[in-house]
């Protein structure tokens, strides 16, 4: 999916400062299970949120969520496998989108990848 993400996504494009360990997915075998290629190590911006949203009776509930920038020309995917740094790195994750964003001038800026 291609989109405008951002009036400031060339400031993100600018960004790349982290880094984190991205397995391709491949295949799966015989029991299901997915199959991942060799690691490797990609550029890439993450920003962790927390926020407290009211529940039905009143409580409140904490909402974590990650979002991982990587370049454009990354061929990062839906099913991969992603592992981040401390302190993002609650367990492994797997990719389960990527929003692929272009600049106001149609140039692909970046990537955002949603987790699991």
């Amino acid at each position: 999916m291609t989109s405008e993400c951002s009036k400031f996504s060339k400031l993100i494009g600018n960004s790349f400062r982290q880094s984190c360990v991205i397995y391709k997915l491949m295949n799966y075998d015989v029991n299901g299970q997915p199959v991942y290629g060799d690691a490797r190590e990609a550029k890439c911006r993450i920003e962790f949120n927390s926020s407290l949203l009211p529940k039905e009776r009143g409580d409140i509930m904490t909402n974590r969520s990650v979002r991982i920038f990587l370049p454009g020309d990354d061929d990062i995917e839906a099913g991969d496998r992603i592992d981040l740094p401390s302190p993002w790195n609650a367990n492994v994750s797997i990719i389960t989108g990527v929003k692929v964003c272009v600049h106001i001038d149609g140039k692909i800026s970046h990537k955002e990848a949603a987790v699991l």
